[in-house]
């Protein structure tokens, strides 16, 4: 005991105090040791302080959220009454004609129906030229707002009418199938040719339940170019009273067998056009 108390005695004057040991007085307490700052203090410092955030990771807002929500909702709605059920004939180029295969094929070439040809491509222009968005695919319109093509008295009796309905347009109140519609069909006659005009009108006619069909009822390209002749110059679209009578039909033969009456046979017993009339006998004079 004497010896520990002996070795663990003051040092006397002079002696020189330990490195570690002169770090502990009064003016070095500080256990970071010749550090002029604690690191405690300082990590208590940088603990308060809130993260900046980062650019562009802000939250989307409600409004946004919502606003995107109403126009999915109305778009979806939009496409499921116009969108022709998402079949994928409905969403065909109109007037698209298949490349001829390289080499020729290899064999004789086969004449399409002139008939199935018609049909063909006025559903393509019906489809594809905005047709079917107000008379719907099916044909049957939407109830007071647009009229039907399927069992209308504008579609299956004359053709010269409808023609003048797409050339020029109509506006005002028109009855369709005992209903009244009063909005407003734009003109087509700058945007759709006589071709597809034809097309257009044979294939509404024979299509759904109106059923005129056949090749003697194909509306020709001649036909609609003599209706464009005549009516293309309005400025204006039609109202019901300036059309033509519900039995008139487009001239240049078809539909129905129709021929202008230049092109109907004669009368049996009359004599053709420009046949010499046969002489008539002399009457002897006594």
């Amino acid at each position: 005991m004497r010896r520990f108390l002996r070795n663990s005695a003051a040092p006397s004057k002079g002696t020189r105090i330990p490195l570690a040991d002169s770090f502990m007085n009064e003016e070095n307490s500080n256990p970071d040791y010749q550090e002029s700052k604690s690191v405690l203090d300082a990590h208590q410092s940088v603990a308060r302080e809130k993260d900046v955030p980062e650019q562009g990771g802000e939250p989307v807002s409600l409004l946004t959220f919502f606003g995107c929500a109403i126009v999915l909702i109305a778009g979806g709605l939009y496409l499921g009454v116009s969108g022709g059920s998402f079949a994928m004939d409905q969403y065909t180029i109109g007037e698209y004609e298949p490349a001829p295969p390289k080499g020729g094929g290899g064999g004789a070439v086969v004449e399409e129906d002139p008939w199935k040809i018609a049909m063909k491509k006025g559903k393509s222009v019906y489809t594809g030229g905005g047709c079917n968005g107000c008379h719907q695919a099916n044909g049957a319109g939407v109830a007071g707002v647009y009229p039907p093509l399927d069992g209308s008295e504008w579609v299956t009796e004359g053709t010269e009418r409808i023609a003048q309905l797409i050339l020029n347009g109509i506006q005002g109140p028109i009855k369709v199938k005992g209903q009244s519609y009063a909005n407003v069909m734009p003109a087509h006659k700058g945007i759709l040719t006589d071709e597809q005009i034809a097309n257009v009108i044979t294939y509404i006619r024979a299509s759904w339940s109106n059923g005129i069909a056949g090749e003697e009822h194909i509306i020709t390209p001649e036909m609609v170019k003599a209706a464009r002749d005549q009516y293309a110059a309005r400025a204006t679209a039609y109202t019901v009273p300036e059309l033509v009578p519900a039995d008139k039909y487009l001239p240049g033969g078809g539909p129905d067998g129709r021929k202008l009456e230049e092109d109907a046979p004669a009368e049996e017993g009359a004599p053709a056009e420009g046949a010499d009339e046969p002489e008539k006998p002399v009457e002897e004079t006594s």
